[in-house]
């Protein structure tokens, strides 16, 4: 499960990371690239803090959901 999830939030962050048009010169795309990397960071710890506090498949799922959600936000700048 937790294998799993690693890999559909490695999916969603290389999604991310393909989507973001090339830059060209100095600008403010390297500060949204890095503003995002570092919202997926803190998506992952808040995933990672809220699956170790876990004992049953539904808060597992209930913590994959919620990262998935936070993955979104980042996303959309949210």
């Amino acid at each position: 499960m937790k294998i799993r999830f690693a890999l559909v939030f490695a999916l969603l962050a290389f999604t991310l990371t393909a989507a973001t048009p090339p830059t060209k010169g100095a600008g403010p795309a390297p500060a949204l690239s890095a503003s995002i990397s570092a919202c997926l960071d803190r998506c992952d710890d808040i995933r990672a803090a809220c699956d170790a506090g876990c004992s049953t498949s539904l808060c597992h799922r209930e913590c994959r959901d919620s990262a998935v959600q936070c993955v979104s936000r980042c996303q959309t700048g949210g």
